[in-house]
């Protein structure tokens, strides 16, 4: 006896909208299945089809290619498509904490170029480590990104910084500090890129891009090569955020070949700027801490109240604040005060004095002259100006 599973139950397995599978059904593309009335039954064993709109290889890594890997392996289990055309495929992640937009350019065979751009902080949870011949090269181009070593340890990439890793060892989760994070990520299997990479190349004049000088720079106790932000990374890269929507695909497969030829120049024996990189337990607290102080805004602690409380020195606290959310922590939690009150001048009736007090400012004065500093108004007219682009926006509707 077959076990069957609705077209419902098979979107959320195969990660595809509902009204995609019920096309397929109408097309006779899924084995097994059977129509009762307006209704279809998906035998549960079967395995999702092919998308005919996409290009597939035939060779061993066909199955890296197949279009459940970013969901399972790259970006976890909770992406799902938005859409898909001859040149690119958008996918969307959301959790509690934000969502995220994902566009991918598949722009050679083995060479995949994805736009992240993030507005969450707790961002998605990769499956299983990769192959061992499969890099990522990461660029930030606003906010940041956490990055966790093979040690154990955590770094952050910020505006500019780009870094190369290979896939084998994912962490547990990736994590954004300032709920905020646009960038390019570009996936190369090295087998399969170097082969179609070499034919273009021999053309051009016997150009060589040397993937393995590229996956050598990641050999280290960290597991990555981080590399801080440079007026050549930065020609680059403005370039493929830029590129006219008109000719993107060209654009960027021209781009991404300039990125690997300079990748592969690079000398690794070279200084580069080094960063403090911090460990679980130091990231761990410094995340707790973070919390407290949101969930307590009214309330201000002191660095030695809240060394006392989770038992870190004061020192630890301002190096490993600013090392992850790229500011000290006092700066911080000023900005977060004033953009909390915002959103409470916007979105709420509370009284100036009142959103002055819910943001830590006992005196309304000084808290008008901290807002009228940081948004170039004061709260009330911030809220008058507010209140009249809404109006403004009902009479257009």
């Amino acid at each position: 006896m077959f076990n069957y599973i609705s077209i419902k139950e098979a979107a959320n397995n195969w990660g595809i909208s509902e009204r995609r599978i019920q096309k397929l059904c109408e097309e006779n593309r899924i084995s097994g299945v059977a129509r009762f009335g307006h209704s279809w039954a998906i035998p549960a064993s079967v395995e999702k089809p092919k998308d005919a709109r996409k290009k597939y290889y035939k060779n061993e890594s066909a199955d890296y290619y197949s279009d459940n890997r970013i969901k399972t392996e790259l970006y976890g289990n909770e992406v799902r498509e938005l859409s898909q055309n001859e040149s690119c495929a958008v996918y969307y992640i959301e959790n509690k904490t934000g969502n995220g937009v994902i566009t991918n350019y598949s722009i050679f065979p083995g060479v995949d170029v994805y736009y992240n751009d993030f507005h969450m902080s707790d961002g998605f949870r990769r499956q299983k480590p990769w192959r061992t011949d499969v890099i990522e090269i990461n660029h930030c181009c606003e906010g940041r990104i956490e990055c966790e070593l093979k040690s154990g340890g955590y770094e952050y990439l910020s505006e500019g910084d780009l870094t190369i890793n290979m896939l084998t060892h994912p962490g547990d989760s990736i994590y954004f500090p300032l709920s905020r994070y646009y960038g390019i990520s570009i996936v190369v299997d090295i087998p399969r890129a170097s082969i179609t990479l070499k034919k273009l190349f021999d053309t051009l004049g016997n150009i060589k891009i040397d993937f393995e000088r590229i996956r050598k720079k990641t050999i280290s106790d960290t597991g990555c090569f981080i590399m801080r932000a440079t007026d050549s990374i930065q020609h680059i890269f403005s370039e493929l955020y830029n590129a006219p929507n008109e000719m993107r695909e060209g654009y960027i497969k021209l781009k991404i070949m300039e990125l690997f030829l300079f990748l592969s120049s690079i000398d690794e024996t070279k200084p580069t700027e080094k960063r403090p990189y911090f460990y679980k337990a130091q990231v761990d607290t410094i995340k707790e801490i973070r919390e407290f102080l949101i969930e307590n805004l009214g309330t201000r602690y002191t660095l030695a109240e809240l060394s006392k409380k989770y038992s870190i020195s004061m020192t630890s606290i301002k190096m490993c604040y600013k090392g992850i959310y790229g500011v000290p922590i006092l700066t911080y939690m000023r900005e977060y005060r004033l953009q909390a009150a915002a959103e409470m001048l916007r979105n709420s009736a509370l009284s100036i004095a009142e959103i002055s007090e819910n943001v830590g400012y006992k005196n309304p004065a000084k808290f008008s002259a901290a807002f009228q500093k940081a948004m170039k108004l004061s709260p009330s007219d911030y809220r008058k100006n507010f209140c009249l682009q809404g109006i403004e926006s009902n009479l257009r509707d």
